[in-house]
C-alpha cells in the first residue's frame, strides 16, 4: 500500500509532539490517519462513524454515567435543561406541552436552552 502526500512524498515521518517527542503509538495513528482524513470528510456516514467513535472512546476513557446534552434521552435532556437554567423542575403544564415536541423532534434542544434563557424568570 503506498500513498502520495500532497508534496509528491509517497513516505511520511510524523513530527515530534512538543513533550520532547511523541510515543511509538502516536506515530502509528497519525501514519493510518492522514490517508483517511480526505476520505472521512467526503463521505457522511464516515464522518458518523468517527463521530461514534470518539463518543465511545469518551464514554470509556471517561468512565461516566452522564451522557453530553445531545445524547441524552428527551426526558432527562428537558429535565437537565429545567435544572440548569431556571434551577426549578418543570411543572406538569410544561412537560405536557414541550417534552412531546422535543421527543417528536420538532423542538431542537438548543431552541429549548434559548427559550428558557429568555424567559422571564
Amino acid at each position: 500500500m503506498c500513498y502520495a502526500f500532497a508534496n509528491g512524498r509517497t513516505s511520511y515521518t510524523p513530527r515530534l509532539v512538543g513533550d520532547g517527542g511523541a510515543g511509538f503509538k502516536t506515530r502509528i495513528v497519525t501514519i493510518f490517519k492522514r490517508p483517511l482524513r480526505p476520505l472521512i470528510r467526503r463521505f457522511p456516514a464516515a464522518r458518523a462513524f468517527v463521530a461514534d467513535v470518539r463518543t465511545m472512546r469518551r464514554h470509556l476513557r471517561t468512565r461516566s454515567t452522564t451522557d453530553a446534552f445531545g445524547e441524552m434521552p428527551p426526558e432527562q435532556a428537558f429535565r437537565s435543561a429545567y435544572n440548569i437554567v431556571l434551577n426549578r423542575e418543570p411543572t406538569a403544564q410544561e412537560t405536557g406541552e414541550v417534552l412531546p415536541l422535543i421527543q417528536q423532534g420538532l423542538l431542537p434542544r438548543t431552541e429549548l436552552v434559548k427559550r428558557l434563557e429568555r424567559s422571564v424568570e
